[in-house]
């Protein structure tokens, strides 16, 4: 079997942590540059970039983790502390991902609170308070690499500390809360703390401290929150305690407290019972203002850039609040917040996948939008195994550690029947086409039940029972693994309660059995915990009495096996994931591992596959992730393009795409490449946007009126309803179109002077009275006021002001881009517009809003690693040659093919790049095909002249060559007429590239020594000099053609916006020349860069030119802003990997590590990250290690 690829390509975070009876005051933080923010599951660290919101990094010890902790200082920003429930102490370099330091706490009890010393010293200080009542101090010291772990007080408190916090402008001073609702204060001078008590009015437990904050603009005022819904701001010194002020008590409680760095002595509140954020001020008792954020009860929150709240909430997920725009501007699903344990995809549908957890749940998601759909709760213990119902999509089986099943309807969210035959733990369930369902227990049982929970048999075991699977073959065979180290396979069909067969081979327990069948075979796989998978070979007949069952073993991992899943490939592939954190894949008749994958950070429990999405997997691990992976290998790309190639059916080519395709929005794109109805999808055409939005308005308010009664507080309530569907029906366009008559505006006085006290409601309530006119002008100015303030509130008035250009730019700078585009659609000309095929002219202002509303989605989707769901925001619009573009960019080459075929758009450079893609993958065959589209005949040859260079090529072309008589008539009429590029191509085909080669770049020197470069003509000769075989060549002509080829391809990209790697080129054009030319490049996109280039410059300044002084004044003087770069975006490409930590590659050209998937270059050394290999070889098909070898990206 030919060489795999298995590329992880999403990963879905776990929810963050929520311990109950724990503070939870250290799960979400920001670094101190504000550049880093992250959050904590269980078990892993997740840090996003706070610009782009993408997934930098995931960090984990495999311990039960307590909280983290970023170094306040910007001087040591990158690290970050990790403190678990066992009192493991890890110090991360977070940009390197290496641990740099590790310490144990000297108890057994848990920590409850932590914080580093903000102090700038070489030493870092991290004091941790336990439940032992005491508090530790993990010292480290940079220089030495020393470090300790010692007491800070010199005896335990008297109550259990909640919260430490270090008072950042007064060394040594920490705060110290407890559970009696005591304030203790710690500072250098004096060992033990100085005691403030809290007059007691109410029950111990109401006393408690659940956070404080010191103020950071003053050095003795503390604001304390309580457990029972009060809060104070205390001034504090090193031997006193003065309650300054008490705030309101609010019912929910308070769980968490942060000052507001926007407003003086103004903080906000957080509780776990709602969504509400509550916004204070020092000098007010009562709240100034509540803000809903969740719609789940929020019990961490931590401050970012000044501005922004990271709010994590009960049900896991975690949000980014701008408290000035009062906008959530980003948001995690809600996800599991413990290990998950079972994944599985719904039979009839590759989009909808299930997954349970140690968390009691089950989930439902989107699979192309990872939203969760359906949250199944109830259901008491460890849930470890699913089962979807075969024949009706929304049944599906769950199975506890308590030994229960339930069979849940997820439409209703309610379990339909609930089964108890078990007394302990159920390790696996599965449903067969008959509708019974097997469940094999640690009770030393295996049941049997129907659909409607009754048992039909039994079958008792020697010991624990774990994995079980009906065969494909014969619905009435069922494999369990065993405790005993053996497979007992039974049959329901038959009377007897003894297995039929009993498969010994393991050396200890067996956990999974998992069958695989085709026309031809069929196979038992079996996993074990001595390390190792065994294949059985399963008799064509039961009654056969020499039937023997051999048995392939396969060995490779390093601890226990868990997960098993089958691949139906031309020879079938095997996949198992192990406690040793890695995946293997196995070609099961060549008995040997194909690849080994390293992506996860600890044991791997589930791996999934559909049939009708045979290249998608997805596993669920302990490190609480789900990821998703493409596998790829030779003959799937070349069936694909095959389809491709001969079908021109959508029908046809979308069921190829789904089958092959591993990323989200193929069902979208073809949906609107076919008309078809896109109302259920991520993007919608243009065309019924609107009609969506005024439904879902319907929907808001209908929904709210038929009941009375309003929703818990985690729910929106009847206001909140109708306000969100007042704000729908806006932006669908539901303000009537009125143009007064009136052309004079009048003024009153009243409304002037309430507007200049800053009364705006009264002034608008009364500017109608003096005309519409009048009225829509002063909406207007209301709108400006409040954009001021970047309150959405703006965007009603800007619309009944019929500003409608400021609304959409508002919700563009917001980030709100579908809004923007609904809003675009729904308002401006909209009584003139008409759907068409091709779009109407960019000088309709109205297109060019709803072109620019899409094309930030899209690149905004293109940055995140989705280039089908980019290409389907230009789609939706019509853009054609946009969504060419984006799937270019994503290297969704076969989709750019499809989409340019359809709209009769084939473009010769992706036809080439098609052609180079397959080249490497030895389709000689399919390149002949797509030579046939490229014109004029020239470039046919061109294109494929390497590969028939070779000695190994053996197809004919489809257009023969010449004899070479007739070459040597044509090499020398092209040298008299001076084609010097036809000249070059004879020399290639007559195989005499010495002198082709001479010739190319003595013209391309010229070229560049001319006073006006002639950038075609120097491409025309690259084109065919990446045609040539270069090793061979004499050693200075080889390396003056790769160093030429370099220097042509940076121009290349600079033309194409890709990134730049490296600067310092030696070459033989003047250094200040290249200078000169990197400074034009770079003086727009990075200004730091752009002084580097002029301080080097500077030191060339006695060989400057007139010409080149003029040009270095521009430079000096000019600094443009930034423009969008086009480099290449491969999905998954900055996913976080275990395996890239544990086993780094470090890029050629940045020296930094390879995040995804990489290149490895001739030497098997060198290794460059795909993404930047593919932009490598769009402008140079040499490899970078100027060997004369061509890269080969695609293998």
């Amino acid at each position: 079997m030919d060489t795999i690829t298995f590329q992880q390509y999403r990963i879905v975070p776990s929810g963050c942590m929520h311990r109950r009876g724990f503070g939870n005051l250290h799960i979400v933080g920001a670094n101190a540059k504000n550049t880093l923010f992250s959050f904590c599951s269980t078990l892993a660290v997740y840090i996003y970039q706070a610009d782009t919101i993408r997934l930098y990094r995931l960090l984990s010890t495999k311990d039960n983790l307590m909280g983290m902790a970023w170094f306040p200082l910007v001087c040591h920003s990158h690290y970050l502390a990790a403190v678990s429930m066992e009192g493991r102490l890890t110090l991360w370099h977070v940009d390197n991902e290496e641990i740099v330091f590790e310490a144990w706490l000297p108890t057994k009890k848990p920590p409850t609170s932590l914080e580093w010393s903000p102090h700038e010293t070489s030493i870092l200080k991290l004091a941790i308070a336990c439940a032992d009542k005491n508090i530790y101090v993990w010292s480290i010291d940079l220089e030495s690499g020393s470090q300790d772990v010692k007491f800070l007080l010199n005896k335990s408190t008297e109550a259990a500390i909640t919260v430490i916090r270090w008072n950042a402008q007064q060394k040594g001073m920490l705060a110290m809360g407890f559970e009696n609702g005591s304030i203790g204060i710690h500072t250098a001078k004096e060992k033990n703390p100085f005691i403030i008590t809290r007059d007691k009015k109410s029950k111990k437990m109401d006393l408690a401290i659940t956070d404080m904050q010191w103020d950071t603009l003053s050095n003795i005022y503390l604001l304390v929150a309580y457990k029972d819904g009060h809060c104070a701001l205390w001034e504090v010194t090193e031997t006193s305690g003065n309650q300054l002020h008490t705030f309101d008590k609010q019912g929910s409680g308070t769980n968490a407290i942060s000052w507001l760095p926007s407003a003086p002595g103004q903080f906000v509140t957080a509780n776990a019972r709602s969504g509400i954020l509550k916004v204070w001020n020092v000098s007010q008792p009562q709240p100034l203002q509540h803000i809903r954020v969740r719609s789940s009860g929020i019990h961490s929150i931590a401050l970012l850039n000044g501005q922004q709240l990271i709010c994590a909430a009960v049900d896991g997920s975690v949000g980014v609040f701008h408290m000035i725009k009062q906008q959530l501007e980003w948001s995690s699903n809600p996800g599991h917040k413990e290990t998950i344990f079972d994944v599985r995809y719904q039979p009839s549908d590759p989009n909808i996948l299930a997954t349970c957890s140690h968390d009691s749940s089950v989930r439902i998601w989107s699979v192309d939008t990872m939203e969760c759909l359906h949250h199944l709760i109830g259901q008491e213990g460890v849930l470890y195994s699913l089962a979807w119902s075969p024949k009706q999509n929304y049944l599906i089986a769950s199975a506890s550690s308590l030994g229960s099943v339930y069979i849940w309807d997820i439409v209703q969210s309610t379990p339909i029947v609930q089964m108890k035959h078990h007394t302990d733990a159920i390790y696996r369930i599965a449903w067969n086409s008959k509708g019974l369902i097997a469940a094999s227990s640690k009770d030393r049982s295996v049941t049997i039940s129907n659909e409607k929970g009754e048992l039909i048999k039994r079958y008792s075991l020697p010991g624990a029972a774990f994995g079980c699977d009906w065969c494909p073959c014969n619905d009435g065979v069922l494999a369990v693994g065993c405790m005993d180290n053996v497979v007992r396979v039974f049959s329901t069909h038959m009377p007897i309660l003894t297995p039929i067969r009993i498969l010994s081979a393991h050396q200890a327990r067996v956990f999974h059995a998992v069958w695989y069948a085709d026309s031809n075979q069929c196979l038992l796989a079996t996993s074990s915990d001595d390390n190792t998978v065994r294949v059985w070979t399963w008799p064509a007949t039961l009654e056969a009495e020499d039937a023997v069952i051999p048995y392939i073993t396969l060995t490779g991992h390093s601890n226990f096996v868990r997960a098993l899943v089958w691949h139906a490939a031309a020879q079938p592939l095997l996949l198992s994931g192990s406690w040793d954190a890695t995946i293997r894949i196995w070609d099961v008749n060549a008995r040997v591992c194909k690849l080994v994958v390293t992506d996860h950070l600890a044991d791997v429990y589930g791996i999934a596959c559909h049939p009708r999405s045979p290249l998608k997997f997805v596993s669920c691990s302990r490190d609480t992730t789900i990821r998703f992976w493409s596998l790829r290998s030779n003959p799937t790309s070349l069936k694909w393009l095959k389809v491709i190639l001969t079908s021109t059916d959508l029908d046809q080519l979308e069921d190829a795409c789904v089958a092959a395709g591993t990323i989200s929005g193929i069902e979208n794109m073809f949906a609107l490449l076919k008309k078809s109805s896109t109302k259920e999808m991520l993007i919608q055409r243009e065309d019924t946007v609107v009609e969506n939005y005024l439904e879902q308005a319907r929907r808001l308010y209908s929904g709210q009126v038929k009941t009375r009664r309003q929703s818990k507080t985690t729910r929106l309530n009847k206001e909140e309803h109708i306000i969100q569907a007042a704000y729908t029906y806006l932006k669908a366009g539901a303000i009537e179109r009125y143009i007064s008559c009136s052309n004079k505006l009048s003024n009153c006085r009243y409304c002037e002077l309430m507007i200049e006290a800053d009364h705006w409601a009264e002034a608008l309530s009364v500017a109608p009275g003096v005309s519409f006119s009048y009225w829509q002008s002063l909406a207007g100015k209301y709108a400006e006021h409040l954009a001021t303030k970047q309150s959405e509130q703006a965007i009603p008035y800007y619309l009944a002001a019929q500003n409608f250009e400021s609304a959409i730019e508002m919700y563009r700078n917001r980030g709100q881009f579908e809004d923007a585009f609904v809003i675009a659609k729904a308002y401006p000309g909209a009584k003139t517009l008409q759907t068409q095929l091709e779009p109407p002219s960019h000088e309709n202002d109205s297109r060019k809003h709803l072109y620019s509303s899409r094309a930030s989605l899209a690149a905004k989707y293109i940055q995140d690693g989705e280039p089908v769901i980019a290409a389907c925001c230009h789609l939706s619009v019509n853009q054609t040659e946009d969504a060419i573009s984006s799937l270019i960019q994503g290297d969704q080459l076969e989709l750019a093919y499809i989409v340019s075929i359809i709209y009769s758009k084939v473009d010769t450079s992706l036809v080439k790049r098609l052609c180079f893609k397959y080249e490497c993958l030895g389709a000689f065959d399919m390149v002949l095909e797509l030579l046939t589209l490229l014109n004029p005949l020239e470039e046919k040859y061109s294109v494929n002249s390497y590969s028939h260079a070779q000695s190994n090529f053996t197809i004919p072309l489809k257009v023969p060559l010449p004899e070479k008589d007739q070459l040597e008539i044509m090499l020398q009429q092209a040298l008299t007429e001076e084609k010097h590029v036809d000249a070059v191509r004879m020399y290639l085909f007559l195989k005499d590239e010495i002198k082709g080669a001479t010739l190319a770049l003595n013209e391309i020197s010229e070229h560049l020594s001319a006073p006006s470069i002639n950038w075609n003509a120097i491409l025309s000769f690259a084109s065919v000099l990446g045609s040539y075989n270069v090793a061979p060549l004499p050693f200075k002509l080889r390396a003056k053609l790769l160093a030429t080829m370099a220097y042509v391809g940076a121009f290349q990209a600079i033309d194409l916006r890709y990134s730049c790697h490296g600067a310092n080129i030696e070459f033989p054009i003047s250094e200040p020349q290249l200078l000169i030319q990197e400074g034009e490049y770079v003086q727009y996109r990075n200004s730091e860069k752009l002084k580097e280039v002029l301080a080097r410059l500077e030191k060339t300044r006695s060989s400057w030119s007139l010409d080149l002084q003029s040009k270095i004044k521009d430079l000096q003087s000019n600094w443009t802003s930034p423009t969008e770069t086009f480099e290449v975006v491969v999905p998954g490409s900055k996913l976080p990997s275990a395996g890239q930590s544990k086993y780094p590659m470090r890029s050629l050209f940045t020296g930094e590590i390879i995040h995804g998937p990489l290149v490895k270059l001739e030497d098997d050394v060198s290794a460059i990250s795909l993404e930047d290999a593919i932009m490598w070889s769009r402008v140079n098909p040499f490899s970078p290690l100027s060997t004369g070898e061509r890269i080969k990206v695609y293998l």
